[in-house]
């Protein structure tokens, strides 16, 4: 088992390192114009030039700003993601993904170590996803952090999920039990309507 897993394992963990490489450049060439100061400034005298309101403008050059600051620096991530949290905060921020990767491990087909993959993959990425995307973009009001705990946690959960969902298929020769399982209903319906097809035209 250990060498199939090794062998999907490698060429994923090389996806990963990539887009993290392509993100933190882009976070780099972003905080080095918010450095300037000038970023947030620039974003809003060309929005304003082009006839949208001032008050519009200064909060789209604000969070221009807010986000360069996420994306570069541990400190602007902690920042704009609220550091330090609330033990109520906290858990408000973690159940529903615990939740979801209780759902997910008791609806994924297979053996305990599975079922654990599942629920741990889609937990562990709902909980990342939604810290991810609220310190990045740094919400400050009730709906704005609930709405990016939830989109940044549903494409978390499905990020982690096929992530677990490949292991699994490498731990069981390429296909999850799930698709095995279909497989062989597959197989059976096609067996039965060869016999079927025989036994109707006396073949």
């Amino acid at each position: 088992m250990p060498i199939p897993f090794a062998a999907a394992a490698v060429p994923l963990g090389a996806k990963i390192l990539g887009a993290a490489k392509g993100i933190l450049a882009g976070g780099k060439a972003l905080g080095a114009a918010a450095k300037t100061g000038k970023m947030g400034m620039s974003a809003y005298k060309a929005l304003k030039g082009a006839g949208v309101a001032p008050g519009v403008a200064r909060f789209a050059g604000s969070k221009l700003n807010t986000v360069a600051r996420g994306l570069t620096s541990a400190g602007g991530f902690a920042k704009n993601l609220g550091v330090p949290l609330s033990k109520a905060d906290i858990a408000t921020m973690v159940a529903p993904d615990l939740l979801f990767g209780g759902m997910a491990a008791a609806t994924t087909e297979g053996d305990l170590i599975d079922k654990a993959l599942a629920g741990t993959g889609a937990a562990a990425g709902g909980i990342v996803g939604g810290l991810g995307l609220r310190g990045v973009l740094g919400p400050k009001s009730g709906v704005g952090i609930i709405g990016t705990e939830l989109v940044g946690g549903m494409l978390g959960d499905q990020v982690g999920y096929g992530i677990a969902d490949n292991i699994i298929r490498a731990k069981h020769g390429g296909m999850t039990p799930a698709e095995q399982g279909m497989a062989q209903q597959d197989e059976q319906y096609r067996a039965q309507l060869m016999a079927e097809l025989k036994q109707q035209y006396g073949l």
